[in-house]
Formats: structure tokens, C-alpha cells, sequence
């Protein structure tokens, strides 16, 4: 089990994002959407604080599929598969490992 950062290592981490952000003129009201706007924010955060590895690209990829799927049609989102090659080979590697 891996330890979390202390209280003030989390703290220096946001205040870091938001002078960040406000310099690149990111309104304060997108700090919740890191993900879609900063896709590579945790991986930063969690290698830099939590010594997490980072994740693949594949999954990185297979999350932004899924968002996109889920914003285009909410009903019908599950039974589309439009993976691209890297996908398909990255979760059959999971699968088998």
C-alpha cells in the first residue's frame, strides 16, 4: 500500500496548478474538469507524489473513446466499439497478463 502525499504536499501541488492555470488564462471555473482539459495531470501528479507509474497510452485513449462515445449517443454507447489498433492490442495484453 502506497502512502499519500502530507497535507501540505497536496496543497503546494493545487497551488501550483492554479498559478499554472492562471498564467495559461484557464478560468477557475474548469479546476474540476483535469481530465478532458489536462490529460496528462494525474499521471504528473501521481509519478511526482505517490511514485504511481504512469499510465499507457492505450487506457488514456480508451477513456477518451469512451467519453466520446457516452457525449454522442447515451443510450447506444456500450454496443459501438470503435477501438483502434493500439486499444485492441493494449486490453488484450491486460486481458492476458
Amino acid at each position: 500500500r502506497r502512502k499519500l502525499p502530507t497535507e501540505e504536499e497536496m496543497l503546494r501541488s493545487v497551488e501550483e496548478l492554479y498559478r499554472a492555470r492562471d498564467a495559461a488564462g484557464v478560468p477557475r471555473k474548469y479546476t474540476h474538469e483535469i481530465g478532458r482539459r489536462e490529460p496528462t495531470y494525474m499521471d504528473d501528479f501521481g509519478e511526482k507524489y505517490c511514485d504511481f507509474p504512469r499510465v499507457e497510452g492505450w487506457r488514456h485513449e480508451l477513456l477518451g473513446s469512451f467519453v466520446r462515445g457516452m457525449m454522442e449517443n447515451l443510450e447506444t454507447f456500450r454496443d459501438d466499439y470503435h477501438d483502434s489498433d493500439s486499444i485492441r492490442k493494449g486490453v488484450e495484453e491486460w486481458h492476458l497478463s
